[in-house]
């Protein structure tokens, strides 16, 4: 990877699970959480230190309500990039 991004969920909408795809091009920390529509947090997928290539993250929203709930994902600790999900069950 040249840089550091992210790639929509797959599937979306989804019911239950969903991946989330990104891609980084130096080691460094990597946060990825999911937040509701009213900005709580409601889960942390990834929380530690990657090296350059592509990752996937699985998120499970069993037990959660429908809805869109947006997936954050912050590099170096000092890039976000973040993207809509929609849960419809």
């Amino acid at each position: 990877p040249v840089q550091f991004e992210t790639v929509k969920n797959y599937p979306n909408p989804f019911n239950p699970n969903t991946v989330i795809n990104y891609s980084m091009s130096h080691i460094g920390s990597v946060k990825v959480h999911v937040y509701d529509v009213i900005g709580r947090k409601v889960a942390t997928l990834f929380e530690g230190i990657r090296t350059p290539g592509s990752y996937e993250v699985a998120w499970n929203a069993e037990g959660m309500a429908s809805g869109v709930y947006f997936c954050r994902v912050e590099f170096f600790g000092n890039k976000t990039i973040s993207h809509k999900m929609n849960l419809v069950k």
